[in-house]
């Protein structure tokens, strides 16, 4: 059976999130224990925490993981002995933006952890019978761990978003809505590269917020929801299938684990699945969870030319702003 572990936590305050992330690891052995943690991650590990960086939006907006998780898992990691990065290639902005607008920003300042951008790619060729040549950035292939955080949210095109759909943003700039128009809603092409994605990173453990959630039509402008939740795992899939379960998702509608099933990517059937922590699924369950209205994958080139020239102009911005190459600099190859 494949753990997926699912605790409460009532709201952000510091020391209940720290105290519910411990809980979400214990049933793993926390971040030096079962699993691939003790062998990934040590004193001198180089750890890349890959948050859910869609846009620029306050915590309470649910668009992100909030700061205190990001506080409490990174303040963990630096006792390790970890070199920690946060980093992202998000769909509109920057990291640094996104970062600032959140909250995170302040917090990564306050524990000396750099916010990388994810634009320096490096290319992979998937394994099958239909290979595909992924670009997944640097920063990310020479982590020796990388951790997932998600944020429970409804997604327009894929239904939900989470541990799967998260690494996405590992691939760089603007080669992301590229994908959307080469592949769209051919079959189930789009998903299937998604999970080869999320395979070829291969994250030593998936954690979920779910504590504020989003309903509606996310992953941006859907309405934040109470659900009180954390949920981890070392199977970022299993994980994707009990936060559906949580919000009443027909798992069948899920184009992501329609895709899993298909390549035998991670634990797609619930049957399969043990929910560990301090409580189930059926005492948390939502039954009025609105549903996103759904739209196409294929994105219109008009608007990704324009998304991309002005992507362009927020990095020059960057590039040319006073300070901007102060602070902690990427190794050699990163």
């Amino acid at each position: 059976m494949t753990q997926v572990a699912l605790v409460q936590c009532p709201d952000y305050d510091t020391t209940r999130v720290s105290d519910a992330l411990d809980r979400a690891l214990e049933p793993f052995g926390g971040l030096l224990g079962a699993g691939g943690f003790n062998k990934s991650i040590s004193a001198g590990s180089r750890v890349l925490v890959k948050p859910n960086f869609l846009r620029a939006a306050p915590a309470e907006r649910a668009v992100s993981p909030h700061p205190e998780l990001v506080r409490a898992l990174c303040t963990r990691l630096l006792d390790l002995g970890a070199v920690v990065r946060i980093g992202d290639s998000p769909a509109f902005g920057t990291a640094r933006g996104v970062a600032r607008a959140t909250g995170i920003l302040d917090v990564a300042k306050g524990l000396g952890v750099p916010v990388v951008e994810l634009r320096n790619p490096g290319q992979v060729i998937t394994a099958g019978p239909k290979p595909l040549r992924l670009q997944i950035d640097r920063e990310v292939l020479d982590s020796d761990a990388v951790i997932n955080l998600c944020k429970l949210k409804n997604h327009q095109q894929m239904g939900m978003t989470g541990a799967v759909k998260n690494l996405f943003g590992c691939i760089t700039g603007k080669r992301k809505p590229v994908w959307h128009l080469r592949l769209g809603d051919h079959r189930n092409d789009f998903a299937e590269m998604l999970i080869e994605v999320y395979r070829n990173i291969g994250p030593v453990v998936s954690i979920c917020d779910g504590i504020l959630a989003m309903e509606g039509n996310g992953p941006g402008e859907g309405d934040p929801r109470s659900l009180g939740i954390l949920l981890a795992a070392e199977d970022g899939v299993a994980m994707d299938v009990v936060s559906a379960q949580v919000v009443g998702h027909p798992l069948d509608e899920l184009r992501i684990l329609g895709a899993a099933r298909d390549l035998q990517v991670g634990c797609w059937n619930p049957d399969n699945i043990d929910v560990v922590g301090d409580c189930t699924v059926d005492a948390v369950q939502v039954h009025d969870w609105r549903p996103a209205d759904p739209l196409p994958i294929f994105f219109n080139p008009a608007r990704v030319a324009w998304s991309t020239a002005k992507q362009v102009g927020l990095m020059a911005r960057m590039r040319l702003a006073p300070g901007a190459n102060k602070g902690p600099k990427a190794s050699a190859g990163a």
